[in-house]
């Protein structure tokens, strides 16, 4: 007997694994390596990012040795700049060059004029395993910032320091490890002297503040050379030269001897951060760059990333394009990548929705049973994509296309208005956040369930709403909490949980994806053969019954479209003193006649039909107006007779004039506009009279 596959079976990885979708760059355990190797996700952006970048470092021969990669928040720069690293290593190479060179292999066979050849990069790969000598310090700035450092040296305190604890000395004191540290390992000797004090590599900072006396004389005691009395004063009186020179002509000693194909690469994470607009700290690192390039011969490489472009950065710094310091820092960084253009929908499906070949196999099959059902269920406005063909249907499934499309133009929208928190932006960190959650939470329902929009509010959201994005919903689910039947308790909840995604968009965003009726049921429906007007049918009762509630509100687009949205507090509390307001048959006759005195002009209560003078009389839901005492004609705009127009015809007696507007009156959404109309009209009088 056949059996439906579950959706966790359909993957080509396991979707219960951990999925990291923010990688750190200090991060180095085995088990993290492999999966950053294997799951990343080459676009053709980060291909050509990657080859001019290791390129560049091969050649040697660019005017500088700078190299910027900007992106914004949860961009995969961290990842970008790690990948890097694992071209350079010569334990990761051979791994990471067989991906890029079969992603270089993929853009090939779909641009026949990509501007990377597999021959390129082979070369590359047989440069870097065969013949470089490469050495890699990398660092988040941020965290490793000693922020009592001196700020006309930061950038060249924390370099050294961390060129120090990339050779396995402290990072804390850099006239330690210049002076004792250095000279121990180069003698052959740093082993044993680390041997004759306890917990040295973790201690190293509080040896040197608490027992000083006992470094320097073990240190004099392992290497009889040293002049400890010297040492002893450069770290009392912090006296070391820690200029940008000093530093670079170290760093041209240390790659001295080295041979050509030596390069010492340091990579710097969050560099814009750091910076934050300040224009001494931007000279310093160009400052840096400038003495590396200078004195070590394109064998030092400094590689930063930034959610800017550098020319965002160097203007926030307050550095003019006529600035002499503008172009020398411009120039310092020849080759720049920029990651802004990525693509999280094509990165999230190749990172997590591929699937194996049984599952492959079961949705082409799903997919050629329910293509009729599939172009008509789901479709919505003409940018926001569903299965156009039976690959879409493969790659996306258990999610729809344009989910990934909206999903990030609502984080966004959300993020913009302070409802959820900053770091949960539309990124492609948060969309494959999003995703895999979601998917995990899905992963033992049968093949043909799909993922409704509602379901992200679930897994993600929820837990991000800051105070004020909590209220803006809570008095919907409060409301909702309240009907009794847990069946459409529950529906109601997806009712609002979705309206809550779409209707806090931005208004240019509304335009092309508006809160309509339509689009809430599209986004509520999780199987093919749902019946649509059933879900309309409940979907129109919850909406009814959230606007009855003053929650939300409809309202009619100057493209005569109905689409919903929710009250703010003030506006929620206004609307509940309108709807208090007590609206009787006089008034609602009071204000019909002010309507109908508005399109008919000239109406009096005399009128001359030839020689003969006429006096008129008015009626309104039963109600006597103009010349109310026997007129010779009476004038009855009639809004409640549910008769036949043919027989209120033939009965209508001499001098009576009927309008027949029941229709209009009795439609159940003029009848409860016309209502609510009134019902303003009281609040607007009340109003004015207490002014």
């Amino acid at each position: 007997m056949y059996k439906t596959m579950l959706q966790k079976e359909i993957y080509n990885k396991p979707i219960e694994r951990e999925v990291n979708p923010a990688v750190s760059a200090s991060d180095m355990k085995p088990e993290v390596i492999n999966v950053e190797i294997e799951e990343y996700v080459f676009t053709e952006e980060i291909v050509i990012g990657l080859y001019n970048v290791i390129n560049g470092i091969r050649e040697a021969n660019v005017s500088h040795n700078g190299i910027w990669i900007n992106g914004f928040y949860g961009s995969g720069k961290s990842h970008f700049l790690k990948y890097l690293r694992y071209l350079f290593h010569k334990d990761y190479a051979s791994k990471a060059f067989e991906r890029l060179a079969q992603a270089v292999k993929e853009c090939n066979e779909k641009d026949l004029g990509f501007a990377v050849s597999n021959l390129d990069i082979a070369n590359i790969r047989n440069w870097v395993i065969d013949r470089a000598n490469i050495e890699i310090v990398m660092f988040n700035i941020g965290s490793v910032h000693n922020a009592r450092a001196n700020d006309k040296n930061t950038f060249t305190e924390v370099f050294w320091n961390e060129y120090h604890r990339h050779r396995g000395f402290n990072q804390f004191s850099l006239p330690l490890a210049q002076y004792i540290e250095k000279p121990l390992a180069e003698a052959g000797k740093f082993d044993e002297f680390k041997a004759m004090i306890p917990n040295w590599d973790r201690d190293a900072g509080q040896y040197v503040n608490t027992e000083l006396d006992l470094v320097l004389e073990t240190a004099k005691e392992v290497l009889p050379s040293l002049s400890i009395d010297a040492i002893r004063r450069t770290i009392v009186d912090d006296t070391m030269n820690v200029s940008v020179e000093s530093f670079a002509t170290e760093m041209a000693r240390y790659a001295e001897g080295k041979g050509e194909d030596f390069r010492l690469l340091f990579l710097v994470d969050e560099v814009s951060q750091f910076i934050d607009s300040r224009k001494g700290l931007l000279l310093q690192l160009q400052e840096v760059a400038t003495e590396l390039n200078n004195k070590c011969n394109g064998s030092v490489w400094v590689a930063c990333t930034a959610q800017q472009d550098l020319s965002q950065v160097v203007a926030g710094s307050q550095i003019r394009q006529t600035d002499d310091a503008y172009g020398k820092i411009m120039g310092r960084f020849t080759i720049k990548v920029s990651l802004s253009a990525s693509k999280p929908e094509y990165i999230t499906k190749v990172r997590l929705l591929e699937k194996n070949g049984n599952g492959e196999a079961e949705l082409i099959e799903m997919y050629k049973r329910k293509k009729a059902a599939l172009e008509t269920q789901f479709q919505l406005p003409t940018s926001f994509n569903a299965y156009d063909t039976q690959t879409d249907f493969v790659d996306f499934y258990p999610f729809l296309p344009y989910q990934f499309k909206l999903i990030k133009l609502v984080l966004d929208n959300l993020v913009d208005i302070d409802f959820i928190d900053k770091q949960q932006g539309g990124t492609e960190r948060s969309i494959i956040k999003v995703a895999h959650t979601t998917a995990k939470l899905a992963k033992d329902e049968e093949v043909g369930n799909l993922i409704a929009f509602d379901q992200f509010y679930d897994t993600v959201i929820r837990g991000s709403l800051t105070a004020l994005g909590q209220r803006a919903i809570s008095n919907g689910l409060g409301m909702i909490d309240e009907i009794e039947d847990e069946a459409e308790r529950n529906f109601g909840r997806r009712v609002i949980e979705v309206l809550f995604l779409i209707c806090h968009l931005q208004d240019s965003n509304k335009l092309v994806f508006p809160a309509t009726l339509y689009n809430v049921v599209t986004l509520l429906m999780k199987r093919v053969d749902d019946s649509r007007n059933d879900i309309k049918l409940r979907v129109e009762n919850i909406l009814e019954y959230l606007c009855s509630k003053n929650i939300i509100r409809k309202e009619i687009t100057k493209g005569n479209v109905e689409v919903y949205d929710f009250y703010t507090e003030d506006e929620r509390e206004v609307a509940a003193t309108i709807d208090n307001q007590m609206v009787d048959t006089s008034t609602m006759a009071e204000e019909l006649r002010k309507l109908i005195h508005g399109y008919l002009t000239n109406i009096s209560n005399k009128k001359t039909f030839y020689s003969r003078n006429a006096s008129i009389g008015e009626k309104i839901l039963g109600r006597n107006y103009l010349n109310a005492n026997n007129p010779d004609m009476w004038v009855n705009f009639e809004f409640e007779d549910e008769r036949e127009p043919e027989i209120i015809s033939f009965s209508n007696r001499d001098g009576n004039v009927i309008f027949y507007m029941t229709p209009a009156f009795r439609s159940k959404n003029f009848y409860e506009d016309f209502y609510w109309y009134c019902k303003v009209q009281r609040y607007v009088s009340v109003a004015l009279k207490l002014r």
